[in-house]
């Protein structure tokens, strides 16, 4: 699907970023409350990412969903204020080109637009930013990552699943995504999101991971937090028992042939 930057607005949020309003989807890219601090709550502490690279020669982060850029902008600048040298792997997914094409002019890192780091190459934004290797996959995600993947081996240590929400782009919350990213993923991975509805939890548990509370960023209800060791806290499983809301369930057949394109 093709896209016009018209659809797309910047709204100023309470720390004094910025986010992007997406007309498509009716959604904004983070939380009014505070779109730096959420990312830094949600992904890079979210997910331990300052731990994990005390302990490995590189690092592999896969964000589902670049939006603006700012997953990429907080990571970097907060990698470099803890003084991790650890080369990492930054991977993301974005299906809207025009949300690119913002990021590289309106985003910086320091003191330099995105477009002085990255470029296109087919469906890729490429480019290296200090100890980051950043590749950017644009189109279906269900379909890009799979392809992608094909070509590599190896596993992430991060997943930032940033997606709009559930109930905007439920194929990106389903239990056959949620499966897929397991099969991508290292045993101590943790997967950090800002939701924490119930139909989500349930997909992600009927996917195979195990799931804790993630906390509270400002005035929003608790995130989610998920590995694939470890027990799931009870009280989550008693809030199953208690909704009616149901796991997200792809078309299988869908999702199993979005593999081999």
């Amino acid at each position: 699907m093709e896209y016009s930057k018209k659809h797309l607005t910047v709204v100023p949020t309470e720390d004094g970023s910025s986010t992007l309003y997406n007309a498509y989807f009716d959604e904004c890219c983070h939380s009014t409350s505070g779109a730096y601090q959420e990312t830094l709550f949600h992904y890079f502490d979210g997910t331990k990412l300052e731990h994990k690279a005390q302990d490995r020669e590189y690092l592999n982060v896969l964000e589902v969903g670049f939006g603006s850029g700012l997953g990429l902008k907080v990571t970097i600048e907060q990698a470099k204020l803890k003084n991790i040298t650890t080369p990492i792997n930054f991977f993301s997914l974005e299906l809207d080109r025009a949300s690119c094409d913002w990021a590289l002019e309106h985003t910086h890192i320091e003191g330099k637009s995105l477009k002085h780091f990255l470029t296109y190459q087919d469906h890729l934004l490429l480019g290296q930013i200090n100890n980051f290797k950043v590749t950017v996959i644009l189109g279906d995600a269900r379909k890009q990552l799979p392809a992608f993947m094909q070509l590599e081996h190896f596993k992430f240590d991060c997943i930032y699943q940033d997606a709009f929400s559930p109930k905007k782009n439920p194929q990106l919350w389903s239990v056959d995504w949620f499966k897929f990213l397991k099969s991508l993923s290292r045993p101590d991975t943790i997967l950090s999101t800002y939701s924490s509805s119930i139909s989500i939890r349930k997909s992600l548990y009927q996917a195979g991971w195990v799931i804790y509370e993630g906390g509270l960023f400002e005035k929003k209800r608790s995130s989610t937090r998920a590995t694939l060791h470890g027990h799931i806290d009870p009280l989550i499983l008693q809030s199953f028992d208690r909704s009616p809301a149901q796991a997200i369930i792809e078309n299988e057949v869908e999702f199993k042939e979005s593999l081999k394109c």
